[in-house]
């Protein structure tokens, strides 16, 4: 699948991807700075005690073959939290400024005077910021859509992220685990 991104979001792409990496250098560092770096970048460098030496830097026009400006553009760097800025903007251009997680509830019948007679499912979809404490949230919501018990089961929907029992993930792990499972600690050991 190949994504169709603006100009201003391929050059912050690539800025940040460089940024993050450090493939950067203005041909060498000196003694007293980087050769070609901006005064303000090494003051602000020298304000947050950074070594040039732990620091790469990359910038280049997308349009251009050539860095505006590099420093140690052969040297290898963690890219440590820069990389989520490349996640978020993809995330965003994917699925779009209003996007929301869900999880849903299905269960085996609609409730007759209260009473779900069968089994409740919750199904997650990779909400990051779902907590136990939502848990309540969802049980609450039930709750004032009339619904007070439920004969069945509770069960828990792990195939939204499910890789399939051919996967080499499931494989190499021994067994399935899901979003759910790692959720609330558990790894099941047969179906739910």
């Amino acid at each position: 699948m190949f994504l169709i991104l603006s100009r201003r979001l391929r050059f912050f792409l690539l800025a940040a991807f460089y940024l993050g990496i450090g493939s950067a250098s203005i041909q060498s560092a000196t003694a007293a700075g980087a050769v070609g770096m901006p005064p303000s970048v090494l003051e602000t460098l020298k304000k947050q005690k950074l070594s040039l030496s732990d620091l790469g830097i990359w910038v280049q026009a997308v349009d251009s073959n050539k860095p505006l400006l590099t420093h140690l553009p052969d040297d290898l760097f963690n890219p440590a939290s820069v990389m989520k800025l490349v996640t978020s903007v993809v995330a965003l251009d994917v699925l779009g400024t209003n996007f929301q997680w869900t999880t849903r509830v299905y269960a085996d019948a609609l409730p007759v005077n209260g009473v779900v007679h069968g089994n409740l499912y919750i199904k997650g979809e990779g909400d990051p910021w779902f907590r136990s404490e939502d848990l309540w949230d969802l049980v609450r919501q039930l709750s004032d859509l009339g619904i007070h018990e439920v004969t069945g089961k509770l069960v828990l929907d792990n195939s939204y992220f499910d890789p399939g029992p051919n996967s080499s993930k499931a494989r190499a792990l021994g067994r399935r685990i899901s979003r759910v499972s790692r959720f609330w600690g558990l790894i099941p050991t047969h179906p739910l």
